[in-house]
């Protein structure tokens, strides 16, 4: 009978080490130290609700590693020391609310997030663990921690008992907007919904403001599905979520073929397209008789 592994020590235990995009089996309980230190072909790896313990170090130095997942019923408690520092091509990453403490130099040089959410069940945050954190990186918290002031990050407090994320004017007197609009190069017949975060001081501005933004269908009267005022959580999360964004952040065929994503990309479009309701297969075309753009 084969023996279950309830330790992961090395990569090669259950991959080649060219693997690329892991997933660590749910038999898995405990992460070694430094069982994925200096992996410099790991990009993904998603985590099981089953692991309850990783040791320091074991991601370090992961140079080319973008994406971390884990399960939202996850039964860690603890990101120990160093677990991700030196992650430099680290751009998402979600803490679990079973999060309670988080360790030293855990994110140290993550210089690539650029939103992160800490959730507000974390007790502790321990020194350096936001190290050389730039100031166009924002972390949002809960509640006061001693440890980030060193961090050069924008540090967004959200209050504990506040049920909704405040919105307010800034210094020049924008606020925050989420606008929602068709975005096209998905052909005539179809569009992608994307929401984007603008500031702007009304509607109008921040309309305006979104139908400039490349891909969106600026010609289309009906271009604006929906706008709203919001506030810095949000703000800061779309923000993060249109930078990671593989639709958005392509700039052609010969990107995305030099990128190697044609395939990635072919099926976020397809799961995400929609039809066009103004479109006319007789013409080839979106028939908007005449009418105007709506004014918010």
């Amino acid at each position: 009978m084969k023996e279950i592994m309830t330790e992961l020590i090395s990569k090669k235990d259950i991959a080649h080490k060219n693997e690329r995009k892991l997933t660590i089996p749910s038999s898995v309980i405990t992460i070694k130290n430094t069982t994925f230190k200096n992996d410099k072909y790991l990009i993904k790896v998603s985590l099981s609700k089953n692991l309850q313990k990783l040791e320091k170090e074991c991601f370090e130095s992961c140079s080319n590693l973008e994406e971390v997942r884990f399960v939202q019923d996850s039964k860690l408690t603890v990101i120990p020391k160093a677990c991700f520092k030196d992650c430099t091509a680290l751009k998402k990453i979600n803490i679990p609310t079973s999060i309670v403490s988080i360790s030293e130099e855990t994110f140290m040089n993550c210089q690539n997030i650029e939103y992160l959410e800490i959730p507000k069940e974390v007790v502790e945050i321990k020194e350096n663990a936001f190290l050389n954190f730039r100031e166009n990186q924002t972390i949002i918290v809960y509640k006061d921690y001693e440890d980030l002031e060193n961090s050069s990050a924008r540090i967004v407090k959200i209050e504990e008992d506040q049920d909704e994320d405040v919105i307010e004017k800034d210094e020049k007197g924008r606020y925050k907007f989420e606008v929602t609009c068709k975005c096209g190069h998905v052909g005539k017949a179809s569009y992608i919904p994307v929401s984007f975060p603008i500031k702007a001081k009304t509607k109008k501005e921040a309309s305006e403001k979104a139908i400039r933004i490349p891909r969106v269908k600026h010609e289309h009267s009906d271009v604006i599905l929906g706008i709203k005022k919001i506030g810095n959580k949000r703000f800061y999360e779309l923000s993060a979520i249109n930078r990671n964004d593989i639709y958005l952040n392509v700039k052609g065929k010969k990107d995305i073929k030099d990128r190697n994503l044609e395939n990635e990309y072919k099926e976020e479009v397809e799961k995400r397209k929609l039809p066009e309701k103004n479109y006319s297969k007789k013409y080839n075309k979106n028939i908007f008789k005449g009418r105007k753009r709506k004014v918010y």
